[in-house]
């Protein structure tokens, strides 16, 4: 993106642009990063070079298309740090993947799945629920 910005032609059609950008944790691909030992605090650095600059810097749309994980272990640690970057950088228009603990085909057996989809989804949406002041 930083070298090669999407060009179709015209400013009202480059307008239109949305950039949606796949960020994945420690779960999905295992990175260098992830094994830093100033993980996660290294991330938001990664984040900003490798995506997180494009609405500041293009005045285009970002909306994270996918990111989450099985919320457990690094990974939610990964996921944690991801939630707080987005809330902070206001880049909170996203698609989270998934809820269900079965994840890129793989099958998890788990006592009580319905149960660890339900803390796991209460966890995230206290993570990213608004939060309403009323004055009178």
């Amino acid at each position: 993106m930083k070298e090669f910005p999407i060009d179709l032609g015209s400013d009202a059609l480059n307008k239109k642009v949305v950039y949606s950008p796949h960020v994945y944790g420690p779960d999905a691909f295992v990175q260098p990063y992830f094994s830093a030992k100033n993980f996660p605090k290294n991330m938001p650095a990664i984040w900003k070079d490798q995506w997180a600059f494009v609405e500041k810097e293009t005045d285009r749309a970002v909306v994270v298309g996918e990111w989450g994980g099985h919320y457990e272990k690094q990974d939610k640690v990964w996921q944690d740090a991801f939630a707080k970057f987005i809330m902070d950088e206001c880049l909170e228009d996203t698609f989270y993947w998934c809820l269900n603990p079965n994840r890129y085909g793989r099958v998890r057996r788990e006592r009580d799945g319905e149960e660890q989809r339900r803390v796991k989804k209460d966890e995230l949406d206290e993570k990213f629920s608004p939060t309403f002041a009323f004055s009178h």
